[in-house]
């Protein structure tokens, strides 16, 4: 009966760990970006700031920043494997507009606020962005 267990458990496990994780396809119009960090020693004392960029046509003594929901789904529920997916429109772009300025409009970037994760190099950070879109990331300590 002991083997009988012992044979299901490592069984149960085998299924459960040895699958490649499969996310999902990009919509239409999005892209997959799969973020993978080196190994560090003591990971646990970085942390990792992941920027969105987009680029807008505005005056160079203006700035803008905007606002791309991001919502965090799993691959494998209730919490195994997260990546994020950018909902369908802005919740808001904004303009730091000086009347005073007189230049011509030239292309510039404008950041997403930053998503803030805690160091891994063991997964990817997975996001499924408008194709538009572009990304990098800050590493620090």
């Amino acid at each position: 009966m002991k083997k009988l267990i012992l044979l299901f458990t490592v069984l149960l496990f085998s299924k459960f760990y040895s699958q490649k994780v499969q996310y999902p396809e990009p919509k239409e119009g999005y892209k997959k970006v799969s973020i993978n960090l080196p190994e560090l020693k003591n990971e646990k004392d970085y942390k990792v700031e992941i920027f969105l960029t987009q680029k807008m046509k505005m005056k160079n003594c203006e700035d803008g920043n905007f606002n791309l929901k991001l919502n965090q789904k799993y691959a494998l529920p209730p919490s195994r494997f997260a990546y994020y997916e950018a909902e369908n429109s802005y919740e808001s772009i904004a303009f730091k507009i000086n009347d005073d300025c007189r230049e011509e409009k030239i292309e510039k970037k404008i950041y997403n606020y930053p998503i803030l994760e805690n160091y891994q190099n063991r997964r990817s950070f997975i996001f499924y962005i408008p194709k538009f879109i572009y990304m990098f990331f800050y590493i620090y300590w």
